[in-house]
C-alpha cells in the first residue's frame, strides 16, 4: 500500500515535470535541499506522519511527502 501512494506521489510530480516542459505551468524555483542534514530514520518517521495515506490525500500531504521524499 505505502509502495503504491509512493508510485502515485512520483508520477504526480513527473506529471507536473511534463507539464512545465510543455510550457503549460511556470517553473518554479527549486526546493531548497537540506543536504542530508535529517538523519535517514527521523526523515522516514517525518514521511510516515505526513504522508497523504494519513491525511485524506490532501494537497499539502502530498507536498509535504514528495519534498520529504526528494530529500532522501
Amino acid at each position: 500500500m505505502r509502495e503504491l501512494a509512493t508510485m502515485k506521489l512520483q508520477v504526480r510530480a513527473l506529471e507536473r515535470e511534463l507539464a512545465r516542459y510543455e510550457g503549460k505551468i511556470r517553473p518554479q524555483k527549486p526546493s531548497p535541499r537540506l543536504n542530508g542534514s535529517i538523519p535517514d530514520e527521523i526523515l522516514k518517521r517525518m514521511i510516515r506522519l505526513c504522508h497523504p495515506d494519513k491525511h485524506d490525500s490532501s494537497e499539502m500531504a502530498t507536498k509535504v511527502t514528495q519534498w520529504l521524499l526528494e530529500q532522501k
